[in-house]
């Protein structure tokens, strides 16, 4: 409770420089209920899933913003989600190689200019 309580704090430091909007209480309230309901799923991921200006402006400055704030608690980057996901990807058989793409069919422009139907 008080790291996501400074977390929230140290965020509202960067508002209105560079976040669009401060996280607000009820924001906060959510994400502790998560945690307390899903203590297996990454602190990271709820918090920036449930807290999202960049959905609001795009700039790269705020999701950069919040990782800062996030690695300075210690944050970012853990989680079991992050842990999971990377274990499928390694066990993932590798991607097929894509299929070729076919000969585009001649148009009558290219009749005129030397090439016939077939």
């Amino acid at each position: 409770v008080d790291k996501l309580v400074a977390i929230a704090n140290d965020l509202r430091k960067v508002y209105p420089d560079i976040l669009p909007l401060p996280i607000a209480p009820r924001t906060l309230m959510h994400i502790m209920e998560h945690v307390q309901k899903y203590p297996k799923d990454s602190v990271v991921d709820i918090f920036t899933k449930t807290y999202n200006p960049a959905s609001i402006v795009e700039d790269p400055a705020i999701n950069s913003a919040i990782s800062r704030v996030l690695q300075a608690h210690d944050l970012a980057g853990v989680g079991q989600t992050a842990q999971s996901e990377a274990e499928a990807a390694a066990k993932a058989p590798p991607a097929a190689a894509p299929a070729p793409v076919p000969a585009p069919n001649p148009t009558p422009w290219d009749w005129d200019h030397g090439a016939e139907p077939e």
